[in-house]
């Protein structure tokens, strides 16, 4: 059987002393069939010098430049180049075991109509400690995508036909950009894939420390108004599934801006009140929740 080729695209911005390891872990690969493509994205480090330095050691790395400021701009930029069937984006600070890609492949050849696969990732805390982030497989991938725990960029692996026919990443975005491409490609294809064999590890550094897409104050609310779009999507699209979870659709939701109501404007929270089902009994854990962000709305009018 010939091996279809995969591209690993990696998107850098002041990065410099993340390149090289990142790096090896992409050329360390058991699959053979890959090429390596790496995006500088302005970077004012030395990071465009030392992915020349690495090409001299690896002629076949592709290094690219991208002028357009951020993550979702690199990643087109690769996307654009790429010749693989599968894809494989990786954040230049982070890390792939070395079967990743082979492992992943093989899930897709065993599972044909799917459009992604949602994996799972070890997590290294920037006080060296690590945990593995694992995905519910019981439960509906669009309840994961709600929940926010649908895998992430580099954990997960994608069909590149699929993301040509929703033409790449959402460039706009400041934040959810993950997400939100997920919501594009399953509203074409929801049959998801869950790994939960941890194959990525995913390397936190401290804010704002040269990362490409930097967290801001709107990023909750830019979460928030996604969910709103991806429930008002089954409701209007997938209506038996919306209806038999409702509640679970929606509590991720109140949770929360409950949980972080003091960084929200009181109109995000009013959209959810009224925005929240009739649906819901009165006895339910739910409205409580309805009633609450109402409370807080009610005290930040004073």
């Amino acid at each position: 059987m010939k091996l279809e080729l995969v591209s690993i695209i990696i998107p850098a911005y002041n990065v410099e002393n993340y390149t090289d390891e990142c790096l090896d872990s992409a050329f360390s690969q058991t699959y053979p069939e890959v090429e390596i493509i790496v995006v500088d994205n302005n970077s004012s480090d030395n990071t465009l010098a030392r992915l020349n330095a690495y090409k001299k050691k690896e002629p076949s790395l592709i290094v690219l430049s991208e002028k357009k400021q951020g993550a979702p701009a690199a990643r087109n930029k690769g996307l654009s180049v790429a010749k693989g069937n599968w894809i494989q984006f990786l954040d230049a600070d982070d890390l792939l075991k070395p079967d990743k890609i082979q492992h992943q492949v093989k899930l897709f050849r065993e599972n044909t109509n799917a459009s992604f696969i949602a994996g799972a990732c070890e997590v290294l805390a920037i006080d060296k400690n690590t945990r593995v982030k694992k995905i519910n497989d019981f439960q509906s991938s669009w309840i994961h995508l709600t929940n926010g725990n649908l895998g992430n960029t580099c954990s997960n692996f994608f069909r590149r036909d699929l993301l040509q026919e929703i033409s790449g990443w959402n460039e706009i975005l400041k934040s959810s950009q993950e997400p939100e491409l997920m919501f594009r490609l399953m509203k074409l294809n929801d049959k998801v894939i869950v790994d939960n064999i941890p194959l990525t590890t995913i390397r936190m550094r401290e804010p704002n420390s040269g990362r490409i897409s930097n967290d801001s104050i709107d990023n909750l609310e830019r979460f928030i108004r996604l969910r709103f779009e991806i429930i008002k999507y089954l409701q209007e699209n997938r209506n038996e599934f919306y209806k038999n979870n409702i509640q679970s659709l929606w509590e991720r939701v109140g949770k929360l801006i409950l949980r972080n109501k003091k960084r929200f404007s009181a109109k995000v929270s009013k959209e959810f009140v009224f925005n929240i089902p009739k649906d819901f009994k009165d006895d339910t854990k739910y409205l409580l929740l309805k009633k609450k962000i109402h409370r807080y709305i009610l005290k930040f009018r004073r």
